[in-house]
């Protein structure tokens, strides 16, 4: 559609191109701009032009541009373990690792509710300190399979144990992948000497690249389905417990986890 083109074009610009004082567009720049297109129209007349064309108001998300020099190589690294992996199935294993910190207290998020009260629903806090807990986990590229520490803490220690968990569960492979980000503690020495003892690779991410990390949607799941609004803000046992029994749902292989993350199709 020539006319969808021609709108994406206009709003891959800034506003300030066209001489108005603003960051983002409106619906009363966007009609002054596009006036010869469509004539004179109210605002709500545009939106749904706008709606027709498949061109939403929707909310923007962080990013930050990798400054790592060595971009193009570590995807390029990145895609041929993969395509290693496909080629031989049986024998190499590729894995995403990371971490994710949760907290004791609940995540304010949107719940159902009653629509006329004044206030959305509450996220019922407690008294004395947030406690935090941290997971580390490693998302089998193919199979959805999930391996998984919780700890209070997640360092070198908790790396190694991560890393000899993968070795036992995989004891038949003749190379193991696992592919992370640049956080520091991942390439320590003694992390990187484990590693090596055990048979596994460790593929670095850019910098600045979590979203081309599949496993991060793991995490947005749990804080969907556990964190998000949780009431056992005064039962932190219990808090762990319902993080681990959702994360138990995926030690064995998952075609349903790797439909949600998008590995599958």
């Amino acid at each position: 559609m020539l006319l969808r083109e021609l709108m994406l074009t206009l709003l891959s610009h800034s506003p300030r191109d066209f001489g108005f004082e603003q960051s983002r567009w409106t619906l009363g720049t966007l009609g002054i701009v596009t006036v010869f297109w469509f004539g004179t129209l109210s605002e709500a007349g545009l939106w749904k032009v706008l709606q027709r064309l498949g061109i939403h108001y929707r909310q923007g998300w962080e990013y930050i541009v990798s400054p790592d020099p060595l971009l193009a190589v570590k995807l390029a690294y990145v895609e041929a373990v993969l395509a290693r992996a496909q080629a031989y199935p049986a024998t190499v294993v590729v894995l995403w690792l990371d971490e994710f910190t949760f907290y004791r207290q609940p995540d304010p998020a949107p719940a159902w509710s009653d629509g006329y009260a004044p206030r959305g629903p509450k996220a019922r806090k407690t008294r004395g300190a947030n406690t935090k807990g941290r997971v580390g986990a490693v998302l089998n590229h193919h199979t959805g399979q999930v391996l998984y520490l919780l700890r209070s803490v997640c360092g070198v220690r908790q790396l190694i144990l991560l890393y000899e968990q993968i070795r036992a569960a995989y004891p038949e492979a003749e190379e193991i992948y696992v592919i992370q980000d640049c956080w520091p503690v991942h390439f320590l020495p003694d992390v990187t000497r484990a590693a090596c003892r055990l048979g596994i690779t460790l593929v670095p991410l850019p910098t600045y690249s979590s979203w081309r990390n599949p496993i991060e949607k793991l995490w947005r799941w749990l804080r969907q389905d556990v964190l998000h609004m949780h009431p056992w803000a005064d039962d932190w046992q219990r808090t762990k417990r319902e993080v681990s029994h959702f994360l138990d749902q995926f030690l064995l292989p998952s075609p349903s986890l790797l439909h949600y993350i998008g590995l599958s199709y």
